[in-house]
């Protein structure tokens, strides 16, 4: 185990100094008294005392005294000293085995809660922190039971720091193991990572803030549940929320690295709380080809949220014009993006392959939820959107919510000639989820904008990943 700035534990280093010195010390006083009899033996030999009665009476007693020592002696010494092995090696036994259960009872809650901790700095996502000392500010890198301490150890300090999340190591303040950023929560926590994908101007901006919104929401009339936005200082939540209650757009996100959006979200009196991590970064990334390989957090991500723009398909532009008499002025006024959807997907997978030397025959296992934003688009509702999945239901009894969601979207895509998307999809993601929302619900005319449908993706994102959420009850309303 690496080096710790802490005493070690008793029973693990000093307990065996003190048992070889009790033994080394009994032996040594025998060994002592052993030569004082040979000594007094000696002195009545050279000085021939024992040819006179009290000379020979005395010499006989220390000829005794000295084989008595050598046998009786030496036997008590050693049964005494195997006893005192025993007892102590018992002791250390119980003390390791306690240690053990402790340590594997800490791992265990680990593993089942699947508590992980994700840093917005560096993207690195890992289990156990490292903790500071309150008392010196010594970094603690393995803070769990260990030879240092069992329920708790003692810093170099003198300062006693808990050991396991059972007695509130959570409490300490917890660092990245990676690149040494202060965290929230103290690593007591199940992070739930998802990155937002989408190409420049497709609505990645407007759909995180607004979503993050009708969560929060969401959280405290309808589900129950407790949130609380952590404020990382980057992702410029609340000043969006704000430009956006006036009808302005927000700053379009420029940062070619994840950009973390995070806050709690969990079942009230939950004992581990669920810290969602929404990751954004500039579409531009996907457009320049450059940069991907720097994004870990890909790797690390519990499911994938993938934002396409109607727009950006081409025949669909077309049918605008055609058929509901749009010109490119009016088309503008949605902000329309450019990227082909199939790059961006190609990309994704891409780099998932190198980050995980996976072939191109291996399957991702995280979800997939794909968001067509723009909903207040003319022409969208009746193809994809809530009216065409309420007449989808009316006339297939044996649908339900999410399998006419897909139907209909993928039917959408195939009649945009977008096989090809369609087929890449199918064929490298085990579950895919299709759902149609609007961020924003009317284009910029200076009104407060009016989101809809835009929690659900999330949610159901959060649902699939977290083992202390089940949204049934929401889903079936």
């Amino acid at each position: 185990m690496e080096k710790q700035p802490a005493k070690i534990n008793y029973f693990f280093g000093k307990c065996y100094r003190d048992l070889g010195n009790t033994i080394k010390n009994t032996f040594r006083n025998l060994g002592r008294s052993l030569a004082n009899c040979g000594r007094h033996l000696g002195k009545i030999i050279r000085e021939k005392k024992f040819l006179n009665p009290i000379g020979a009476i005395k010499f006989g007693y220390w000829l005794a005294l000295l084989i008595l020592s050598s046998i009786i002696s030496t036997v008590i010494c050693i049964f005494f000293s195997a006893i005192h092995v025993v007892v102590t090696l018992l002791i250390m036994g119980l003390i390791y085995l306690g240690f053990s259960f402790l340590w594997l009872l800490d791992t265990i809650l680990c593993r089942f809660r699947k508590i992980v901790s994700s840093c917005p700095q560096c993207q690195y996502k890992f289990a156990l922190p490292y903790y500071q000392c309150p008392g010196c500010g010594a970094i603690h890198t393995k803070l769990n039971p260990s030879k240092y301490g069992i329920l708790k150890r003692q810093c170099n300090c003198g300062r006693k720091l808990p050991t396991t999340f059972f007695n509130g190591r959570q409490k300490l303040t917890a660092i990245c193991p990676k690149c040494n950023n202060v965290l929230s929560g103290g690593g007591f926590l199940v992070n739930i990572s998802i990155p937002v994908l989408g190409g420049p101007s497709s609505g990645k901006t407007c759909y995180v803030n607004m979503a993050i919104r009708e969560i929060e929401q969401l959280a405290k009339n309808e589900l129950d549940y407790d949130y609380e936005h952590i404020e990382q200082g980057t992702d410029y939540l609340n000043d969006n929320l704000r430009e956006m209650a006036q009808g302005r757009l927000p700053q379009k996100t420029s940062e070619m690295r994840l950009m973390y959006y995070e806050f709690y979200f969990s079942p009230k009196k939950s004992k581990v709380r669920n810290q969602i991590s929404l990751c954004d970064v500039g579409g531009e990334v996907y457009g320049v080809g450059t940069g991907m390989d720097e994004q870990v957090g890909y790797n690390y991500a519990n499911g994938f949220l993938m934002v396409i723009d109607p727009l950006s398909i081409p025949t669909f532009r077309d049918q605008l014009m055609t058929e509901a008499g749009m010109d490119e002025a009016a088309i503008a006024e949605f902000h329309p993006s450019e990227m082909p959807i199939s790059e961006i997907m190609g990309m994704l997978i891409k780099l998932l392959e190198n980050m995980r030397n996976m072939s191109s025959k291996q399957r991702i296992t995280q979800k997939l939820a794909i968001v067509f934003v723009k909903g207040d688009l003319p022409l969208i509702d009746e193809k994809i959107g809530e009216t065409a999945v309420k007449d989808l239901l009316a006339a297939d009894t044996q649908a339900n919510r999410f399998s006419a969601q897909n139907k209909l979207c993928e039917q959408f895509l195939l009649e945009n000639d977008q096989a090809d998307f369609i087929n890449t999809v199918k064929s490298r993601f085990d579950n895919v989820q299709y759902f149609t929302c609007s961020a924003l619900g009317h284009v910029v005319d200076g009104s407060a904008f009016t989101p809809e449908g835009v929690a659900d993706p999330i949610l159901w994102l959060i649902d699939k990943a977290s083992p202390t959420i089940n949204f049934k009850k929401y889903w079936s309303k």
